[in-house]
This record gives structure tokens, C-alpha cells and sequence, in this order.
């Protein structure tokens, strides 16, 4: 194995109600769904299994390519983002199997519960790649925004790249699928340019 690769395990980060309530499309002020929230937040509680597995790898940029060492991408968009960088860590994030199960628990039992369940399944991976984000940040001089396969032109395809590289199934137990789905759902992967004050 790669010796610049890490697996981590987080505390599960503080629910944003603001932003579950927008993962929801809850866009009023209804108290009795609020509290249907507040209800599963707390249920959740114990539930979120948060944990990272990254690599830091040497990164080349040119205009429309990235060379990671291992791989390249084609991704213009990517190239952008990682202007300035000299390395790239490139890492997968969960909020565990547990929150899915919820998720499918309450399908047919409470179908208000279940959309609650994955809106706080959503919050919390989002809030553990900013938390990862952040913290890479204090490490660096420059340290870039997280970019995911999926977005702009780089191609949901990258993953299988990733999952190729990095021990995320049997360090985190996240698994892709052949039509690119993660399991657990409320999984990330993403690409961070950072580079050092001395490189």
C-alpha cells in the first residue's frame, strides 16, 4: 500500500438544521415537520459513522490534463481548480451504512422520517469533507476546494480510478458499484490541490 495513505475516524459533525431543512426542500416554517426533525436528528445521533480514507499524491496540471502519478484525467475544469498545487490529496468520505438503513426503514413507515433521515445523512457527509477540507488546509500554504468526480468535465467515471488506488472499501467500507453508485449512499469522493511553503 501507498505509505501516504490514511484512514481516519471522525465524531459525527453538529446537525445544520438550516441546510437539512434545504436538503429537504422545506422551504417554510412548519413546526410539526421541525419537530418530526428534531425527532430524528436525536435518533440519528448514534447512527452516523463518519470516517475518511485519503493519498497524497505528486500532481502535473496543463490546461485540460491532470497527472496524478498512478492515473491522469482529462478535465479542463479540474486543471483550473488545481492551478498553483503540486500535490494532490485525493480522498473518500462516509457517513456510514447506518444512516442508510434509517433511510430504508422509514420509506414505508414515515415517508416525512425517511426524507428527514437522508436530508441528515446528506448534512453530515457534506459537513465531514468541509471539516477534511479545512483541516488539510492547516497543513498547506495553498490548499484548493474539493473537487468530485461528477462535477464540471471531469468524469463520474474517475471514481473507479480512485476506488482502483485508495483501500476505500476495506478501510472505510464504501463500495462502487459497476453503474458508479457508492454504498453507502451518503458517501464523497473528492480531489484536493494543496502544495507546501518550501515546494
Amino acid at each position: 500500500m501507498n505509505r501516504n495513505v490514511f484512514i481516519k475516524k471522525y465524531p459525527a459533525p453538529a446537525p445544520d438544521i438550516v441546510e437539512i431543512k434545504r436538503y429537504m426542500g422545506d422551504r417554510g416554517n412548519n413546526r410539526a415537520v421541525e419537530e418530526v426533525l428534531l425527532e430524528c436528528i436525536e435518533e440519528s445521533r448514534d447512527c452516523l459513522d463518519c470516517r475518511v480514507c485519503w493519498g497524497i499524491y505528486p500532481v502535473t496540471v496543463t490546461e485540460s490534463d491532470v497527472d496524478f502519478g498512478f492515473t491522469r484525467a482529462r478535465s479542463s475544469h479540474l486543471a483550473k481548480n488545481l492551478e498553483g498545487a503540486d500535490k494532490a490529496v485525493i480522498f473518500a468520505a462516509t457517513a456510514g451504512l447506518r444512516i442508510d438503513r434509517l433511510i430504508k426503514e422509514y420509506a414505508a413507515l414515515s415517508p416525512l422520517k425517511s426524507l428527514c433521515f437522508d436530508a441528515i445523512g446528506t448534512d453530515a457527509v457534506e459537513n465531514l469533507c468541509n471539516l477534511f477540507n479545512a483541516e488539510t488546509g492547516e497543513r498547506y500554504t495553498l490548499c484548493r476546494p474539493r473537487f468530485s468526480p461528477g462535477y464540471g468535465d471531469l468524469d463520474i467515471s474517475f471514481q473507479k480510478k480512485i476506488f482502483e488506488e485508495l483501500p476505500v472499501s476495506s478501510g472505510i467500507g464504501v463500495f462502487l458499484s459497476d453503474s458508479l453508485q457508492m454504498t453507502p449512499t451518503k458517501s464523497v469522493t473528492a480531489i484536493i490541490g494543496v502544495k507546501d511553503e518550501n515546494s
